[in-house]
């Protein structure tokens, strides 16, 4: 082997290593932000938040540790180092431009392998070191996109939440230009302009880092300082300023548990079975009583969980337990990647009706490289049914499924695109990857690609990475025209601004598809495979109209080919 090879797939083979473990510092991380941001809301109800200065302390050590979380994901990214290290920077030389000139680098992330990958696919012949340099990039890339891809999601809906919650409060202003993220908190919300404090990032490289010690972890044990206000401080911040004041009723000592549950908002949960019914969530609704009135904390929806589950022990209830206690405003995200849900039929059932019962939004749902059998199939087609999921979801993520039969996924599609449930009104991205569309002569699932712009209106990124692997059109010519027809569908988005059909089978009818988006913005066209009988091409693309169309490849902003 080649000395320089040697030298790169070691590189290579140092940064899988480096980022798996910062996949896991990642997770940690993102657990303890969730639990800081919990317990803020919790605060934001006690009447020491009221307290100016109080608040100001609780939000500003929340946004500081959201930024040093954030510097992971740019270390797993970029591989820049932003803080003190006791980690020798020289070993390994930074391979890529994506980041800042001057910043120092670890050389082992995410970027240095994609450019490492490409040196030694275009220069090595030697099949051994191939195979390995396939090997160690396909286990970074499954990484990136089933696990650390997650991880990104959550940083992005914790941020989100934090901004949600401190808006009933003040007017803020977050921005996120990396590496000059910034908070400007202002006097209320009702409008003033007067700035009263901003938060930003102070730590930009090992060499000015301001933190006391050398790779500082600093969500580990993290608390908000305890904060004790007088009865005076209180009294006088609770005066009409422009900022909202939750009242908190005065406890009497001549009151009991039930009463001040009622008073607080919670519900005793002993007959939650009977109330569960349709009949008493229509007494409840008549009465003038909102049935989600009882989920103003996740434990009233692990309770009702557990009461109508009969064993909860497995690794699988425990997951959905873990999916609701993570609930916030009223609003999960459904993670189920990587998960075994053979004969989990009834635990997920049991969720969904927690679900339904009271009224909590699907933010997200990910049910990437998942096994489901034929009743749990049934279960997700449910969750694709739920208004919950139309209306507040952001994204889908049904990469790599695994399924009894090819019959599944078209009930899966089926549900998906049923337009007796209403639109996907905020489905931004959708992630169909690794799903073979075609089997044998069966073409049905085509059909389906044919109505996402009617069932996914604000579609702005489609991932279809090997869905046409078979070149089933060398066998029977009239395929390539059933898939372009398919294809065709999406000129018809308004916001499609990224497609990624890599590893699939193509012609350059369409080709001239992709080409003719107007609003695309980013096309990934990777290890493609061009059918041989593409000389029908032509005539696809005079049958079906698109000649007066032709036009000169787009300007894209990103190019994967």
């Amino acid at each position: 082997m080649h000395a320089d090879h040697e030298v790169l797939l070691r590189q290579i083979e140092q940064s899988s290593t480096k980022i798996e473990w910062l996949r896991s510092v990642y997770a940690d991380a993102l657990d303890a932000l969730e639990n800081a941001l919990q317990v803020l809301i919790g605060k934001t109800r006690k009447r020491v938040w009221n307290v100016p200065e109080a608040r100001k302390d609780i939000i500003t050590q929340w946004f500081r540790l959201f930024l040093h979380v954030s510097d992971l994901r740019i270390e797993i990214r970029r591989g820049e180092i932003r803080h003190k290290t006791k980690r020798d920077l020289t070993q390994f030389s930074c391979q890529h431009k994506t980041g800042r000139s001057k910043a120092s680098h670890s050389g082992l992330s995410i970027d240095d392998v994609n450019v490492l990958y490409q040196k030694l696919d275009r220069s090595s012949k030697d099949h051994r070191v191939r195979a390995r340099l396939e090997c160690l990039f396909l286990q970074i890339d499954l990484l990136d996109r089933d696990q650390i891809g997650s991880l990104d999601s959550r940083l992005k809906e914790c941020l989100s939440v934090f901004e949600s919650c401190i808006c009933k409060y003040h007017k803020i202003e977050i921005v996120r230009d990396d590496p000059h993220d910034k908070l400007t908190v202002y006097g209320n919300r009702n409008g003033d302009d007067l700035v009263e404090y901003s938060v930003c990032r102070t730590c930009f490289g090992p060499s000015n880092c301001l933190c006391s010690v050398f790779d500082l972890q600093p969500w580990k044990d993290f608390k908000y300082p305890d904060v004790k206000a007088s009865i005076d401080e209180i009294t006088k911040a609770g005066k009409n300023d422009g900022v909202r004041r939750d009242h908190v009723p005065e406890m009497s000592t001549s009151v009991g548990l039930n009463e001040l549950k009622r008073r607080y908002g919670f519900e005793t949960l002993e007959n939650s079975a009977e109330r569960s019914t349709p009949p008493a969530l229509l007494k409840t609704r008549r009465g003038g009583l909102d049935p989600s009135s009882s989920a103003n904390h996740p434990d009233q929806a692990l309770r009702f969980y557990r009461l109508k589950l009969q064993s909860s022990e497995s690794p699988e209830c425990k997951r959905l337990q873990s999916i609701l206690s993570k609930m916030q405003h009223n609003t999960l995200h459904i993670h189920l990647s990587g998960m075994i849900l053979k004969n989990m039929a009834d635990s997920i059932n049991v969720f969904l009706d927690t679900v339904e019962h009271f009224d909590i939004r699907i933010a997200g749902i990910d049910v990437s490289n998942t096994v489901l059998d034929n009743v749990t199939m049934k279960c997700l087609c449910r969750m694709f049914k739920m208004k919950a999921a139309r209306r507040y979801s952001l994204s889908i993520n049904m990469r790599g499924l695994t399924l009894d039969s090819f019959g599944d996924l078209l009930c899966l599609l089926k549900a998906m695109s049923s337009d007796t449930f209403g639109q996907w009104i905020k489905i931004r991205e959708l992630n169909l990857s690794y799903n073979t569309f075609i089997l044998t002569n069966d073409t049905s699932a085509l059909k389906w690609l044919q109505e996402l712009p009617q069932q996914f209106p604000a579609l702005e990124e489609l991932i279809l990475v090997s869905c046409f692997p078979s070149l089933f059109w060398d066998i029977q010519h009239q395929t390539e025209e059933k898939v372009f027809a398919a294809l065709l569908s999406l000129r018809r988005f308004s916001r499609l601004k990224k497609i990624d059909y890599s590893s699939n089978w193509v012609s350059s009818a369409i080709l001239h598809i992709f080409f003719t988006l107007s609003e695309l913005r980013q096309l990934t066209l990777d290890n493609l495979k061009f059918a041989s009988r593409s000389l029908m091409s032509e005539e696809i693309v005079q049958r079906h109209g698109l000649e007066k169309t032709r036009k000169s490849i787009p300007d894209l902003e990103s190019w994967t080919l």
